[in-house]
């Protein structure tokens, strides 16, 4: 993702990111499964490289390479975040929008 910012910035490239953060790598849990259905996170249900601690910055991220970040916790935080975002974007910067919703959002729960 660092390199795809720096790109964004040093040619201007306007680019709108929506980060789902659930605070866990969901992908990398069901690939420990599916390639090793019988290993040890299966066994332990402890899946390294799942779980994202500490808590990750991603709006600060667009801000460290000029560009706009909001971070949404609440659903009424949404629409001016991505309406800012959008704003941004039609200006010439990049713009990440970093939605934080629960740790088993990818699970269905």
């Amino acid at each position: 993702m660092l390199p795809c910012l720096g790109l964004a910035q040093e040619y201007g490239l306007p680019t709108l990111t929506v980060v789902f953060d659930n605070h866990s790598y969901v992908a990398m849990e069901a690939a420990l499964l599916r390639f090793f259905p019988e290993g040890s996170a299966a066994r332990t249900g402890v899946h390294y490289g799942g779980p994202i601690a500490p808590e990750t910055d991603y709006a600060g991220l667009a801000r460290l390479y000029g560009g706009f970040g909001a971070r949404v916790e609440r659903p009424e935080q949404l629409r001016p975040a991505v309406e800012q975002a959008i704003a941004e974007v039609r200006g010439g910067r990049l713009a990440i929008v970093q939605l934080v919703v629960a740790a088993d959002f990818n699970r269905g729960g």
